[in-house]
């Protein structure tokens, strides 16, 4: 490490930059440069977003009433990022939220569906019980599952006629 990469990890420590982004930056090499700031004993922030007091605000004002996109866009984080913050600070959406957006959210949601849109009626009847039916992915072979069962329980007795421990607790001893 040069004696100007030194000066710099020095001059910008304990500054609210994070050591990833000084690297990059100044074009230091990352392994070397922590190594460094670790023997040092410098500190530089974390890897997440440093929040300002002004993006706390907007977050605060506008969260309950816009869409967390639209607003994770103003802000410059990510969608999970801004969700992850608003819950921190007990911010939710405001109560008549989804229903006054109901429209945009419903084509907001047939824009990010990969597969063919039918309304949401021709699904629920596609897709809905009726009543005491059952439906199964896969079904189960109970005769064979009874057998095999069987044939457990049965070689268990055999090896503890034997003198033998079971493998399974399926059989009493006695």
């Amino acid at each position: 490490m040069t004696e100007k990469e030194r000066i710099v990890l020095h001059r910008y420590a304990n500054k609210n930059v994070s050591l990833t982004r000084l690297c990059d930056e100044f074009g230091i090499n990352f392994s070397a440069a922590n190594s460094y700031s670790r023997r040092h004993e410098l500190k530089f922030a974390g890897p997440g977003i440093q929040w300002t007091d002004e993006m706390l605000n907007k977050l605060r004002k506008e969260f309950p009433a816009q869409f967390n996109k639209e607003l994770a866009a103003e802000l410059k984080v990510s969608w999970r990022t801004l969700v992850r913050k608003a819950r921190e600070l007990g911010i939710e959406k405001e109560a008549g939220f989804l229903k006054k957006n109901k429209e945009e959210i419903l084509k907001m949601a047939v824009a990010g569906n990969h597969y063919t849109y039918t309304s949401p009626s021709e699904n629920f009847l596609k897709h809905s019980f009726k009543k005491g039916e059952r439906r199964h992915h896969h079904k189960i072979d109970y005769e064979a599952l009874h057998e095999k069962r069987r044939k457990t329980i049965a070689m268990d007795k055999i090896r503890i006629s034997f003198g033998m421990e079971p493998l399974t607790k399926l059989v009493k001893r006695g």
